[in-house]
């Protein structure tokens, strides 16, 4: 799977778009708080970049950490811990939403 398709699914996963001034931005409401990102080392793995290359350390960190499930059924709860929980280096129990 290209880097092109993994990111352009999960753009298509975020609900909300604002194309103003000719920029995007993804509006995510994020429930799980600093349990998820104390969990996780997200704060140390994004580090203290651009906006763009935290988004782009997470995108690959999830990439390298989540399994893509085709046939994944959504029925884990759609928060960040929960499916972290679910698939987080678990081959197994891939997700796809």
């Amino acid at each position: 799977m290209s880097n092109y398709e993994i990111y352009a699914g999960l753009l298509k996963s975020f609900d909300k778009f604002d194309k103003s001034n000719g920029i995007f931005k993804i509006e995510y409401i994020f429930h799980d708080g600093q349990d998820f990102l104390n969990k996780y080392n997200i704060e140390k793995i994004i580090g203290n970049e651009s906006t763009f290359d935290k988004v782009k350390k997470l995108l690959h960190f999830i990439s390298n950490n989540i399994t893509h499930k085709g046939n994944y059924d959504n029925h884990v709860e759609t928060t960040a811990i929960e499916l972290f929980k679910y698939a987080f280096n678990n081959s197994e129990n891939g997700i796809k939403k």
